[in-house]
């Protein structure tokens, strides 16, 4: 990712308009009610203190400091597309692929989609548009629910005057631009557009901006605004009710989430959370949003992008210490992995010397390759290059091609045993998970994932350009039948996402998985950003699953369990990992369960 630096400006808003209407249909008629409002325009920023455009948006004074934009202009300003508009009754539908749409009922407060996810292409996204490894042959769908969000629920609304639908700015983001990776934030003054992926070339990202977010804390007698505080609260509640897959890993509990909701669960069993979640006073606030994404640990893909805990963590040990526990926990759940992470590393180092991130190493007596990789990382850019003539077959950025390389490599040397090494691998892009799967798999690849929002599965089937001749034919299906080893994969706890799928996908074409459970994680992540600014990462409505749409986000279990009982760490029950570089061990493990 390209790092920016970021400082917020204080540039101030510029009052343009006050003014009150009543909603009026195309003969003038009245309509859904429409409240008072005052127009401004602020600056939005993509780089440090250059302002990109100003743009207008209003403040009705049923929230007077919560930006509302129209949907329409959203999508121009922000997604540089122009949806298809059309207003039946009080309703207001956007639409941008065929059949798809957005749609809001500006009388009963709703919010209705028959396919949010594919709101969430931008169209400046076109990191795959090149000539690549792969490509999708079709796609199997199941049936989509059209799923209709009663606002109400959440204390805000949506207005509709004329032919224009307004929406609050960061509702429009969390729906939008999560698993685009590409978000708008409002601090409160300005808006700020990140570009999580570096794909645009311009926006600030997480880091910076986080980094400035946190330093609101040196201005912690400042209170907050309660009707921003208010509807914060709520938008987290929206994202967290509406917009997250199913974990079987929070803190808080997967179930109680499921059925009460955010809300719910927080009124039952975490009032105080709650109390200073709403707080005008932003030292509480800060102490309970650190407290809330503690509790929604869910392994690894839900928390606060300003990772800065350390500053936080100065609130969270006052008098009343009422959040102490959730920050034990967290700080225990994210020391752990990386305790593990260590133990794999050091007896790596041990027995085979400085090996990290990507390796191969090869045993003769047992003829056993290992074949490690901490990522899932595609490299689109050499790959283009690659196919036009520019460059080389990018093995050392792109994991589809280191592992190609080394499958290439296990032939030449003799191998009978393949272990590939997932113990340290915390996940990535998914399209080089299925060019792995390709590989083993007869240059084919199917990838599943279920859409908890609209309650549907899809399945993509793929095909693999093995020999990397530009064509995609039954010469990659030979090419990738000559890979015909014993594969082991070696999982750990700390394997999670990508390296939690990829164990499951092969394990159901046959393959053995050898070490300890993996550690879980089966959602895509979504980016958000809270409605005062601060950006977190959460378990999207995107859920990868094994074939059959089963969750698999609490692990794989292994075939054969290798971990030894020798404790590193008695608390954290972390255990030396020799044995999972034992070739003895592993290749007559793979030698018999591979026999007939």
């Amino acid at each position: 990712m390209k790092k920016r630096l970021f400082v917020f400006s204080i540039i101030p808003l510029l009052l343009l308009a006050s003014c009150a209407e009543e909603g009026k249909d195309d003969g003038g008629n009245a309509t859904a009610p429409f409240p008072s409002y005052k127009e401004k325009s602020i600056d939005v920023y993509r780089k440090k203190d250059i302002v990109d455009k100003s743009i207008k948006v209003r403040f009705f004074d049923t929230l007077p400091h919560v930006p509302y934009i129209g949907v329409g202009e959203y999508f121009e300003e922000f997604f540089n597309t122009k949806l298809e508009q059309k207003k039946q009754g009080y309703t207001y539908y956007f639409s941008n692929k065929g059949e798809s749409y957005l749609a809001f009922d500006a009388l009963n407060n709703t919010f209705t989609t028959n396919d949010l996810y594919s709101f969430n292409d931008h169209p400046d996204f076109k990191p795959n548009t090149g000539k690549s490894f792969i490509k999708t042959d079709g796609t199997i769908e199941t049936s989509r629910s059209i799923r209709t969000i009663e606002l109400d629920n959440y204390h805000f609304a949506v207005y509709g005057n004329g032919e224009k639908m307004y929406a609050p700015v960061t509702f429009l983001s969390a729906i939008t631009g999560a698993l685009a990776a590409y978000t708008v934030a409002y601090n409160g003054k300005n808006l700020y557009v990140f570009d999580f992926n570096g794909l645009l070339g311009e926006a600030t990202n997480h880091t910076s901006f986080g980094n400035s977010y946190g330093e609101m804390l040196d201005n912690a007698s400042t209170p907050r605004e309660s009707d921003l505080a208010e509807y914060n609260y709520n938008e987290l509640c929206f994202v967290f009710d509406n917009l997250r897959g199913y974990t079987e890993q929070l803190e808080f509990g997967d179930n109680n989430l499921l059925s009460l909701g955010l809300n719910g669960l927080l009124e039952q069993y975490y009032p105080k959370i709650k109390e200073w979640l709403l707080s005008t006073d932003k030292k509480n606030y800060f102490e309970s949003l650190f407290s809330l994404f503690s509790g929604l640990w869910d392994g690894g893909h839900t928390g606060l992008f300003w990772a800065n805990y350390t500053a936080m963590s100065a609130y969270k040990r006052r008098s009343e210490q009422v959040f102490s526990d959730f920050y034990d926990k967290y700080q225990n759940n994210v020391l752990k992995k990386q305790v593990t992470s260590i133990s794999f590393n050091n007896s790596r180092k041990a027995m085979f010397g400085d090996v990290a991130g990507n390796y191969y190493l090869y045993n003769n007596p047992t003829k056993t390759a290992y074949i490690g990789f901490n990522q899932f990382v595609v490299d689109y850019d050499g790959w283009n290059a690659f196919y036009n003539g520019k460059g080389n077959v990018p093995v050392h950025s792109d994991t589809y091609a280191f592992i190609r390389d080394k499958l290439y490599q296990a032939n030449t040397d003799g191998a009978e045993n393949v272990v590939l090494d997932l113990t340290t691998n915390g996940g990535g892009n998914s399209e080089a998970l299925e060019g792995i799967v390709g590989l083993l798999n007869g240059a084919k690849s199917d990838f599943s994932l279920n859409d908890t929002f609209n309650r549907y599965r899809k399945t993509e089937r793929h095909s693999l350009d093995v020999n990397l001749d530009g064509k995609f034919d039954n010469k990659d299906v030979e090419e990738a039948n000559k890979f015909k080893f014993n594969v082991g994969v070696l999982t750990s706890e700390y394997s999670f996402s990508c390296g939690n799928l990829l164990p499951s996908v092969l394990k159901e074409l046959g393959y053995k998985t050898l070490g300890e459970r993996s550690g879980g994680g089966s959602c895509a992540v979504g980016i958000q950003v809270t409605a005062d600014g601060c950006p977190y990462q959460a378990s999207s409505y995107i859920c990868l699953s094994n074939r059959v749409g089963e969750n698999i986000d609490s692990g794989v279990p292994v075939d054969f369990n290798i971990a030894r009982g020798d404790i590193i760490d008695e608390k954290l029950g972390t255990f030396v990992a020799d044995d999972f570089y034992n070739f003895e061990l592993v290749a007559d493990y793979l030698s018999h369960a591979y026999e007939g």
